[in-house]
């Protein structure tokens, strides 16, 4: 998510290559028609690993709260990201798409409108 945060990033190199993989994503779209590859996106946020579990705990609430630390309820299970790598794999119509998680909200497809070329 960092590379379409608008906001302030503590670390604009990370930033910076995210949003590069995400416009190359959207610029690569019109290989589909080309040479039937697909290439999408996926853009979870906080993933719900032992590393992330154990930085929250480590990490003080105050921190936490500033960094815009999503809840542990609401980090995203990485069997749900599988789910939707399944779902990318069967629907052979999307390409050059991203898949987001906004503050843990359920996925969601950009652009909602998108029209290859």
């Amino acid at each position: 998510m960092a590379g379409l945060d608008y906001r302030p990033y503590t670390s604009p190199e990370y930033a910076a290559s995210k949003a590069a993989v995400i416009r190359l994503t959207t610029a690569l779209a019109n290989l589909n028609d080309e040479l039937g590859i697909r290439i999408n996106c996926i853009c979870p946020g906080w993933v719900e690993t032992e590393e992330v579990k154990h930085y929250i705990k480590e990490t003080p609430s105050e921190m936490l709260k500033k960094e815009s630390f999503p809840p542990p309820e609401k980090l995203i299970k990485p069997a749900d990201i599988a789910d939707l790598v399944v779902l990318l794999l069967k629907d052979e119509s999307l390409s050059g798409r991203i898949i987001i998680w906004p503050d843990g909200e359920p996925w969601r497809l950009l652009p909602s409108d998108f029209q290859p070329f």
